[in-house]
């Protein structure tokens, strides 16, 4: 079982079969009741992650997104997402949520509990 639904780099790399989580780039960590994670999807922690199933946990915010510029395709459907708003890592200035993700082309949403899409529109 996991842990009190903070997902770490530790336990990842532990279900990845001796996969580096730089070589990673395709990952689905949908329905493991998952609320907040260490900033590890980033370009330091997951440099060539592409595609990500977050969908079907307890997410609330996106702020533990960092840089992640080959991101392509996330979904977030069914988490308990209020909003998509993200204001930049106040000790580095690098963007978080979706500011962080340039290259993105499909974001899944649906299923949340957002009052607004502020934070679309910006990133």
């Amino acid at each position: 079982s996991m842990y009190a639904g903070r997902l770490t780099t530790e336990m990842l790399e532990s279900r990845l079969n001796g996969l580096a989580l730089k070589e990673v780039k395709v990952l689905d960590l949908s329905g493991n009741k998952l609320r907040d994670f260490d900033n590890m999807f980033s370009e330091d922690v997951c440099p060539n992650l592409q595609q990500l199933d977050l969908s079907n946990n307890g997410f609330q915010t996106l702020k533990s997104f960092g840089f992640c510029p080959r991101l392509i395709n996330l979904k977030l459907s069914s988490n308990r997402l209020q909003t998509l708003h993200c204001t930049e890592d106040p000790q580095t200035g690098e963007p978080r949520g979706l500011k962080g993700l340039v290259c993105l082309e499909y974001l899944d949403i649906s299923r949340n509990m957002l009052d607004d899409f502020f934070g679309v529109h910006e990133a």
